[in-house]
């Protein structure tokens, strides 16, 4: 993870510079006094430190500095075409463990969002689902304009509209007023003689094509009469790999620890292409199982207590293990490993 590119600066003058890919960076030629550091890049809240003494001929070393991710909200309303109450749709931020739940007039909220661009999904059982575009800024409300749910006329979801599948075998949730039989593809056309008609139900078991990514499926009804329906349509994210380049760094990179109690601060980053990471689990050991901390935890950064480290005569080196896991549950196959030195005496 590159800490490069912030702007650090003493505040109301000249003196500035920018951080390396480590996050270091040097203010050279600075008169002596006292000064207000700020330190500022697009989407973190700018921080200030303040009494930085500066003396003739000396380098000052300054403590290391954390920057937290800037944060807004999301609110809007929904609306369901054939009634006025509007109570129950589901919202949610795909690739993010944000929800909410709108209330009988419709409304809803997120409030804590970190800045970025995300899409907006509404869901309620029976309507088809609506999706847009939300751009989240700092410290800011992005306004979303009324999502208008339809009542299913003839259409299918997948695996419930989720966004996500771990597995190629999925569950088509289907609905028609006079639909005699259907076939499904994941080719438009249903060329091929592959995807005949059969008996019209429900719910259908229907096994994705190889490969991650983005799947369509579509689906195409017809009535005792042999009048063809529409080609519907709904997609499903397929996803099979766990998260990569994971990072694990105790007290903000420390690796000296004098904690009596064996407590550290961990942060952790890592990155997954598809869903998204949702969550991390701390281990004392790289077997799976088992985990001396086996539950899955997304706060992050948390703090952990290394329970051999809390006698005094076990002061030296700790390593701790960490996996992360996406939001489909694929969990990283190589634990990643960070220590540190305990030295209480």
């Amino acid at each position: 993870l590159s800490h490069a590119g912030i702007d650090v600066a003493f505040v109301d003058t000249s003196y500035s510079g920018t951080t390396q890919s480590d996050g270091g960076y040097s203010l050279s030629n600075v008169p002596a006094g006292t000064y207000t550091l700020q330190a500022s890049t697009a989407d973190f809240d700018t921080i200030y430190f303040s009494g930085v003494v500066v003396e003739a001929g000396t380098s000052s070393i300054l403590p290391n500095l954390v920057m937290v991710m800037s944060r807004g909200g999301i609110a809007g309303t929904v609306d369901l075409s054939d009634t006025v109450d509007e109570n129950g749709v589901n919202l949610e931020l795909e690739g993010t463990s944000f929800t909410s739940t709108s209330n009988s007039q419709g409304e809803f909220s997120f409030v804590g969002i970190p800045v970025g661009t995300y899409q907006l999904r509404a869901l309620k059982n029976g309507y088809a689902p609506q999706q847009t575009s939300v751009a989240v800024n700092a410290n800011e409300m992005a306004q979303v304009s009324s999502l208008i749910l339809t009542l299913r006329q003839g259409d299918f979801d997948i695996n419930e509209g989720v966004p996500y599948t771990q597995g190629r075998q999925v569950t088509l949730g289907l609905s028609s007023s006079d639909a005699a039989v259907m076939r499904i593809s994941e080719d438009s056309t249903f060329s091929g003689g592959a995807q005949a008609f059969v008996s019209f139900s429900q719910a259908a078991s229907f096994q994705l094509s190889n490969g991650d990514g983005l799947k369509v499926v579509y689906v195409q009804f017809k009535d005792s009469a042999g009048i063809e329906s529409a080609v519907f349509q709904s997609s499903i994210i397929l996803d099979t790999t766990p998260p990569e380049s994971t990072h694990a760094a105790i007290d903000e990179g420390a690796t000296f620890s004098n904690n009596p109690d064996g407590r550290v601060n961990v942060r952790v980053t890592a990155e997954d292409a598809m869903s998204g990471i949702k969550d991390f689990r701390f281990s004392l050991t790289s077997d799976s199982p088992p985990f001396i901390d086996s539950q899955f935890n997304e706060l992050n950064p948390r703090d952990f207590v290394f329970p051999s480290a809390a006698n005094s005569l076990n002061d030296g080196p700790h390593t701790l293990y960490v996996h992360a896991r996406d939001h489909v549950g694929n969990i990283s196959s190589d634990p990643t490993l960070v220590s540190i030195q305990f030295d209480r005496v």
